[in-house]
């Protein structure tokens, strides 16, 4: 058995892994960044 721990950026809702012919294949997409919030400054 092994373990890892995943980046930060990893989306661990969307991991998949497939076993086939004595090959592990992991599918590691990337989580969207959240995108800053644009405030207007109005200046008098």
């Amino acid at each position: 058995m092994r373990s890892f721990v995943l980046p930060d950026y990893v989306d661990d809702a969307k991991v998949t892994a497939e076993f086939k012919d004595g090959v592990l294949g992991l599918h590691l997409p990337k989580a969207e960044k959240v995108k800053p919030k644009a405030i207007e400054v109005k200046m008098s």
